[in-house]
């Protein structure tokens, strides 16, 4: 035997009883990987290997079957420590690739006691506390008797382990205290393996060991552990099961989970080579809802996402999308749609229940462990769909102190905590398509300012790639198709013959998404630019101006154009991809910044901002007043004129006049009123004559 080996195995080394234990263990630890990763741990300091079932099963396959009865891992992890030589420290077998159970079957009578592997995403995650195992004392006599003492079967000697001497236990001295580092975790069916109407299933988890620490909440874990019962005989309702973990590992957030077969993927190529294939996914989305069509353009590049880049700080691949509008016109039924049939991987939320830590991540004072004093991390719904989408319905209906919780998950796609103490960064790498309806639920166009009556922050609006705002207009056709499309049964049948099945489009997602990470060639990137050039610097080209565009909607419009490419299974973004995308921002800006006032489109309106021409207005208003003071001010009574039924029609006339000569079209008597009596309140708050 190699001098490699005789470090690995115990000394007993012939000596041992030749069970078959023995035997199958002697043989799977003399294999390289098991030679190494023994050595590997006591470089490190750990006191665990991790031994496949597999290796078990291919040596002996009626004792791989040992280890998946009850209690049968204990017993075969006893044969292996007898196998390593003690002084590697090797205190704990760890397992993997036993047989799978999904989560949702784990509590079925049969697995108490069991080995069982499952996987999940880790919802809460507690303190790492210390748990006392072994005391050692020593009695105060001469003789000095050693006694040990497990704390965990209820921390008393045995009596037969008493010094001679008869001194009671309580005065021996307390030598020794050995405890092991413990956390608990609960873990949660993953989004993609839940359907949107059911409660995700989970279960509490106790790590102990090196497993401690190993994750955090919002990460997609496979765990092997010993399925377990906490009974409290005084209050049953207390009483719960729970996996005593024995092998952690953290999964890939990718879409593994969706088996696609070779003829599938035949099917995908296939499509991405199909002309209309961007107006077949959009007819998918919702079928049976007419009159958001350019709403479904963007959800269906948010469904595929740009590429991620890290340039020194993360960049975001990620598509948000923002539908406002009236209540009725189908942003519901659309929401629930894309999570339930098409995103591979969606968290579904609603702002009637949810608060902002609901939806991002929290830490917080629970007895969710035992403790009522612990604090806990508890992953909201944007961590739990990171690398998938994130669906908030109702946003308007969550407090503004709520909703500014939302905002760096947005952007930076990381949830920052830091309370009590506790300090962590957890990420939110998800797109997220919101809604809502406005203030009084109504749209109203004549009003100056759209975007002010969503009531939401200016800075959680700008970190949406494309904003909607949609009233339900009345329209002979809108109707007729709207009408057709719940009334007639064949209309639906026709529409969903138009898109492709659910099934295979959620799919054929997942595989793009896997496997295709386009980049935007030289001609598709001067498109780009030169659009944007060209609608902030309008003279002397076709473009209409768009007023405030900022290089944020350039780094939207290459996500989307990324989005397009990857829709068509293409590693190359092409000129077709810029001008289409181009056109949809478009249709986002005409939606969301078109100014009633002005007739233009101004970003800072889109986003909630002051729009451009109301400094204008401002300058116009300014000007007016202090050419009305100079006939009408009274020192006694300022701005007494302003309550002068005629002197006021007058001053309203001259803003609504002088705003006309500077392409303010859209004014009316009533704003142009409404702006002068603002002027005039500000220069009586600030003491201007």
């Amino acid at each position: 035997m190699s001098s490699e080996l005789l470090n690995i195995l115990s000394d007993g080394e012939g000596l041992l009883e030749e069970e078959e234990e023995h035997i199958l263990f002697k043989e799977i630890f003399k294999k390289e990987e098991y030679v190494k990763q023994i050595e590997e741990a006591k470089e490190g300091g750990r006191n665990s290997i991790e031994v496949d079932y597999e290796d078990i099963k291919t040596i002996n396959p009626e004792i791989a079957e040992v280890l998946l009865i009850k209690n049968g891992w204990k017993e075969l992890s006893n044969y292996a420590l007898d196998v390593i030589h003690p002084k590697n420290e090797i205190k704990h077998i760890k397992y993997s690739n036993i047989p799978f159970i999904d989560l949702k079957d784990l509590k079925r009578s049969g697995n108490q006691g069991k080995l069982v592997r499952t996987e999940g995403i880790v919802k809460m995650a507690g303190q790492i506390k210390p748990d006392p195992r072994m005391f050692t004392y020593a009695c105060t006599c001469s003789e000095g008797t050693v006694v040990k003492v497990d704390m965990q079967k209820g921390g008393k000697p045995n009596p037969d382990d008493l010094c001679s001497c008869g001194k009671l236990f309580k005065h021996y001295d307390l030598v020794n205290e050995d405890y092991e580092q413990t956390q608990w975790l609960k873990i949660q069916e993953k989004p993609e393996g839940t359907s949107a109407s059911t409660q995700p299933k989970d279960i509490k988890v106790l790590l102990e060991g090196d497993l401690v620490d190993s994750t955090v909440v919002g990460d997609v874990i496979e765990l092997t552990g010993v399925l377990s019962a906490s009974v409290n005989l005084k209050n049953r309702n207390k009483n719960f099961f729970y996996l005593k973990g024995n092998n952690v590992k953290v999964e890939d957030k990718g879409y593994e989970d969706i088996n696609y077969t070779e003829e599938e993927v035949e099917q995908f190529i296939e499509l991405s080579k199909n002309p209309e294939l961007q107006e077949r996914i959009e007819k998918t989305i919702a079928p049976r809802i007419v009159g958001l069509e350019e709403e479904k353009k963007a959800i269906a590049l948010q469904l595929f996402g740009g590429v991620p880049e890290y340039e020194g700080t993360w960049i975001r691949g990620d598509i948000h999308v923002l539908v406002m509008g009236d209540p009725a016109i189908g942003k519901s039924s659309v929401f629930k749609y894309v999570s339930k049939n098409l995103a591979p991987k969606c968290v579904y939320a609603s702002g009637k229940g949810a608060s902002g830590v609901g939806l991002t991540a929290a830490v917080l004072k629970a007895g969710e462990f035992g403790d009522d004093g612990e604090w806990i991390f508890e992953a909201g719904a944007m961590v739990l769909a990171d690398n998938g989408l994130c669906v908030i319905d109702e946003l308007d209906k969550m407090t503004p102190e709520d909703r500014k919780h939302i905002g760096d998950g947005l952007e930076d796609q990381e949830i920052y905590l830091n309370k009590a103490g506790v300090n962590a960064t957890l990420r939110s790498r998800c797109s997220v398509l919101a809604g809502g309806n406005p203030e009084g639920d109504r749209v109203d166009r004549r009003k100056e300012d759209i975007i002010s009556q969503l009531k939401l922050d200016p800075h959680l609006i700008s970190r949406f790639d494309f904003i909607y705002v949609r009233e339900d207009q009345p329209g002979v056709n809108r109707d007729t198709a709207v009408g057709g499309a719940i009334l007639k049964k064949k209309v639906r049948d026709n529409r969903k013959e138009e898109g492709i099945p659910p099934e295979l489009l959620k799919k054929y997602i997942a595989y793009a998404r896997d496997h295709v990470n386009p980049v935007i060639n030289d001609e598709a990137n001067n498109i780009l630019l030169d659009w944007y050039v060209k609608v902030r610097n309008p003279e002397g080209n076709d473009e209409e101006e768009i007023s405030s565009l900022s290089a944020r909607f350039l780094q939207a419009l290459k996500r989307a154009t990324q989005a397009r490419a990857r829709m068509h299974l293409r590693e190359e973004a092409t000129v077709e991809d810029a001008y289409k995308t181009i056109e949809i921002m478009k249709e986002s800006l005409e939606s969301s910044g078109r100014d009633s006032i002005s007739g233009r489109i101004d970003v800072r309106l889109a986003e909630g901002r002051k729009p451009k021409r109301q400094d204008k207005i401002d300058k116009i208003v300014e000007e007016v007043i202090v050419e009305f003071n100079e006939e009408y001010y009274n020192p006694a009574k300022p701005y007494e004129w302003f309550n002068n039924p005629n002197i006021r029609d007058a001053g309203i006339i001259k803003v609504l006049e002088k705003g006309k000569k500077l392409g303010l079209s859209g004014l009316t008597l009533s704003n142009a009123e409404e702006e002068l009596k603002k002027g005039i309140t500000l220069r009586l708050t600030n003491g201007i004559p």
